[in-house]
């Protein structure tokens, strides 16, 4: 057995029903059908419910999705067994990393290495990484269960296109982007304490701020050429022409410490609307203004967080390369079957 090999016991193996569902921003959800395919929907209701446009392969939908201006943002595998528990999993697009697996896999196996060479310290920074970047994944599913609960309703109301609306539900949605956006804001100020450890900066620097702050200094000025500070510099950028990692810092900071989603007017009301393609009108659903006279709308805010993700994704991935520890996963055997 290998220093990596941990034995289990107890085994049971058995089957159960795994249902592959593919979200999209503006609510739009993918389903897979018995006979082959997929459905893409909901694109309308009536007395017998909700329908979808089937059947077509997956390229098409995701051609569909790009020309009603929606992008992927992951696919929830739902399993069916006996069990009473919701048995979920959620794999969120990564982007064009070129990685296997999420960033949160790749650093949980990281602080699994560490800790086997007794550098709990990078071991625990590596924990933390991990589970941030797991609970934003989350939330990003939740963001988009959100969206796709609301398009549900708009058609089942027979809203008409164009028409703003608001609920109760829709605290929900700003809830969980706030959620979201704190989950990024630790995962950023974990990733700057690994990369100020890396490059011997003093113990009180313990996030993105504290960092910035020390590379300006004399003593910290040589740093700035750091790989990994570089990294994160990078995705900053300036003021003049801000990163994503600076827009995303300025939303948190606003939603948390100015003004909360709730009470912001350009997060005040749902927009249903229906956008031609190729194959008919698709429906969507996004947040906007209450009034589209007295402020201009701008991008769908589901599409931003969307980029927050896939920029955080590229930047924690990009971060694993300067670590001590390589990114192996332990290896899990059953013991009472050897």
């Amino acid at each position: 057995m290998s220093k990596g090999d941990i034995p289990i016991s107890n085994l049971v193996m058995g089957q159960v029903q795994a249902t592959r569902v593919l979200h999209f921003t503006g609510g739009l959800i993918c389903l897979p059908l018995e006979e082959g395919g997929w459905a893409l929907g909901p694109i309308s209701a009536s007395q017998e419910g909700l329908s979808f446009l089937s059947p077509m392969p997956e390229g098409q939908v995701h051609m569909l999705a790009r020309q009603a201006g929606t992008y992927f943002v992951g696919t929830k595998v739902v399993y069916k067994d006996s069990g009473p528990e919701r048995d979920e999993c959620w794999y969120p697009h990564i982007g064009n990393t070129g990685a296997t697996e999420q960033s949160a896999d790749t650093w949980s196996a990281i602080a699994f290495r560490a800790s086997q060479a007794k550098d709990e310290s990078t071991a625990e920074l590596a924990r933390y990484m991990s589970i941030c970047m797991r609970s934003a994944s989350r939330r990003l599913c939740e963001i988009s269960d959100l969206h796709h609960e609301q398009l549900r309703w708009a058609l089942l109301r027979g809203r008409d296109s164009g028409e703003r609306f608001s609920n109760t539900a829709l605290y929900d949605l700003h809830l969980a982007i706030h959620s979201f956006l704190a989950e990024l804001s630790s995962t950023r100020d974990y990733l700057s304490i690994l990369a100020a450890r890396r490059v011997g900066a003093p113990k009180h620097v313990d996030s993105l701020r504290d960092l910035r702050n020390w590379l300006g200094t004399p003593t910290g000025s040589a740093a700035n050429t750091d790989g990994m500070i570089a990294l994160i510099l990078d995705a900053l950028g300036t003021e003049t022409r801000m990163g994503w990692l600076r827009r995303m810092t300025k939303l948190r900071n606003q939603v948390t410490h100015q003004r909360p989603m709730g009470a912001d007017p350009l997060a005040g009301a749902l927009r249903f609307q229906r956008v031609a393609t190729v194959s008919g009108l698709l429906p969507q659903i996004r947040i906007t203004p209450w009034s589209a006279e007295e402020i201009a709308e701008g991008e769908d805010p589901f599409i931003e967080i969307l980029r927050f993700w896939l920029g955080m994704e590229a930047l924690a991935h990009g971060c694993t390369n300067f670590m001590d520890y390589p990114a192996e996963h332990p290896h899990f055997f059953a013991a009472d079957l050897e």
